[in-house]
């Protein structure tokens, strides 16, 4: 069983953790923010250290896995922003400038009632859409019932505030899970289903967006991850929206609590696996961790340990981060 303790010590690194001396390593003493930045940064996080741990209690293993996260989405590519030719804010992700000028389609996947980065794709890079969501009730989103203006053209949605794309967009009534099945009225499908549908000579082709709601996403990409699928390198970018130790949902199974060592092991291992093939461009990891820290400044009792924290306690468990295939950088450098 985890060991735990109360009104611990200031933070210290875990002895030996090659996550905990990288999150030590961002935050920076001297490091700068404004808060008029955009919530998205590339670069290194500035996650400077509060002036004491703020929980009533500290598992080490919640501290472990909550370095490796800052660990996964911190920019190892020192030189990506210039091997991108910069890189922009774009529908509250990043985008690699260069990348952007390549690709077929977009996936996006869970689009709520509205999806930006769907409409940024068709209408500034021109680029048709496919998207997905099998929750969202259609008289809520005017984009899944088909009602959004549609293949309008260049410039046909310029100025409108009402969703709207200038390429084609198709919805599909689907949500991504592990298997493809359809449970309880529910679509599922795999990626590697989707990405299969593009053909093998058009590497690095599809943008692909994802919105992390709860166990069936993850069940997707470890599944992609798992056998270094050959439709990995038909994605070109990858933009997630995450919220890990959130409730599971597994198509055929009852929803349960996904916050236990063992499934939040598996999910950061699919962060690690990821840079095999992508390099991080930024995340919302910085802004977040303003937040927090500005909250904590309130002082007051301290609080409940959270599912997973780093060893300064902040809890980096819902993020947004953005990633490039790696191949496509490797051609920018060589043209």
């Amino acid at each position: 069983a985890p060991t735990s303790t109360r009104a611990p010590a200031p933070p210290t690194p875990v002895p030996g953790a090659a996550a905990a001396e990288h999150a030590a390593q961002v935050q920076e003493k001297g490091c700068s923010w404004r808060m008029e930045h955009p919530p998205m940064r590339p670069g290194l996080p500035c996650l400077e250290a509060p002036q004491a741990y703020p929980y009533t209690m500290r598992r080490p293993w919640r501290e472990d896995i909550g370095n490796q996260v800052v660990r996964h989405l911190t920019p190892q590519n020192k030189a990506v922003a210039e091997q991108c030719a910069g890189l922009k804010v774009e529908a509250d992700f990043l985008s690699c400038t260069k990348a952007m000028e390549g690709g077929i389609i977009g996936l996006s996947y869970g689009i709520g009632t509205r999806d930006l980065w769907s409409e940024n794709l068709s209408n500034k890079h021109r680029l048709p859409t496919v998207l997905f969501d099998c929750w969202t009730p259609a008289e809520l989103s005017p984009t899944l019932a088909g009602l959004s203006r549609n293949t309008t053209g260049p410039g046909g949605c310029e100025g409108l505030i009402e969703p709207c794309y200038e390429k084609p967009y198709w919805s599909v009534r689907s949500c991504l899970g592990g298997e493809t099945v359809e449970v309880e009225g529910a679509r599922f499908e795999t990626l590697q289903h989707r990405l299969q549908a593009i053909s093998k000579k058009q590497r690095l082709s599809a943008h692909v967006k994802i919105k992390m709601e709860g166990g069936a996403e993850w069940l997707a990409l470890e599944g992609l991850l798992k056998d270094i699928s050959p439709e990995l390198d038909k994605i070109r970018t990858l933009d997630l929206t995450v919220k890990m130790g959130d409730e599971e949902y597994v198509p055929g199974h009852a929803a349960r609590w996904r916050c236990t060592r063992t499934s939040m092991n598996r999910q950061v291992g699919v962060l690690r696996d990821l840079l095999q093939r992508f390099d991080v461009l930024g995340s919302t990891l910085e802004a977040r961790h303003q937040a927090w820290k500005l909250n904590l400044e309130g002082g007051g009792e301290l609080s409940p340990e959270p599912c997973i924290h780093t060893s300064s306690g902040f809890d980096p468990s819902t993020f947004s981060v953005s990633y490039v295939h790696k191949k496509v950088l490797e051609v920018l450098v060589e043209t």
